[in-house]
């Protein structure tokens, strides 16, 4: 899959970059700043995303975050089957756990309209990169599929698998932050942002297409419309346009 980057992020790189080593006076150097911060909202959807922003010039920052994903769920559903044959409904029963784990990375540039005094506060522009690896395995035990009828062609095994989801993405933000005097911090920010998703299925037996393809819509009728939403975005999401929002709280450093 080849990873396109939209031209008005081509455009607002330019710009931040022309901005970015435009000669600065001596006496607009501010103090060496720094600010270490948490995203506040990232932990609905079961990331923990650590944030680094330092100040370069009087009106230009770089931020590196690194979040890492983990969680574990239970789901308990089934699902009815109807036999053409007996003319009579099977349910299947069953318990599933889900595991969660990966990790991130997105750099940043920042422009602010103004930087107080080495510290980086106020309205801002950025732009982003991102790239993510969400891990995520399926343990399904059935409860009691003893009467399950042979003439069933459906997909009547336990699910059992791994997939892996890999996130590339760029894209801009406006933001405000706020930073006291005794060095706490707060910010919101809000933007677009344009991601290729690639998702990699991994089967615990070998199967064929057929029973591949039986086993994936088994998962989501029996297992994923039962899950967290969190996860039901994992496997939900699409390549394209995103909005991407956050919360953040932190320490000058």
């Amino acid at each position: 899959m080849i990873f396109r980057i939209p031209a008005f992020l081509i455009l607002a790189l330019a710009v931040l970059s022309a901005s970015l080593f435009s000669p600065v006076s001596a006496q607009s150097e501010p103090q060496e700043e720094a600010l270490l911060k948490l995203n506040m909202f990232d932990f609905v959807h079961g990331r923990y995303e650590l944030l680094y922003e330092r100040v370069l010039d009087h009106e230009t920052t770089f931020q590196m975050a690194i979040n890492g994903i983990g969680w574990v769920e239970n789901a308990r559903g089934g699902q009815y089957y109807y036999d053409e044959e007996t003319f009579e409904d099977y349910y299947f029963d069953a318990e599933a756990v889900l595991e969660h784990s990966g990790w991130g990375i997105t750099p940043e540039i920042r422009r602010y309209a103004w930087v107080n005094g080495g510290v980086p506060e106020g309205v801002f522009l950025s732009l982003f990169a991102r790239y993510e690896v969400h891990a995520f395995s399926v343990d399904e035990e059935a409860i009691d599929i003893s009467d399950w009828p042979e003439s069933l062609s459906i997909y009547d095994g336990e699910v059992d698998f791994s997939a892996k989801r890999t996130q590339m993405g760029a894209g801009l933000l406006v933001g405000f932050q706020w930073v006291a005097d005794n060095g706490l911090s707060l910010e919101i920010f809000l933007g677009p942002e344009f991601r290729s998703l690639n998702m990699r299925w991994d089967f615990d037996s070998e199967m064929s297409d057929l029973e591949v393809e039986g086993a994936k819509d088994a998962f989501r009728d029996r297992i994923l419309d039962r899950s967290s939403f969190r996860t039901q975005n994992l496997f939900n999401a699409r390549t394209g346009p995103y909005v991407r929002f956050g919360i953040t709280a932190g320490l000058g450093l």
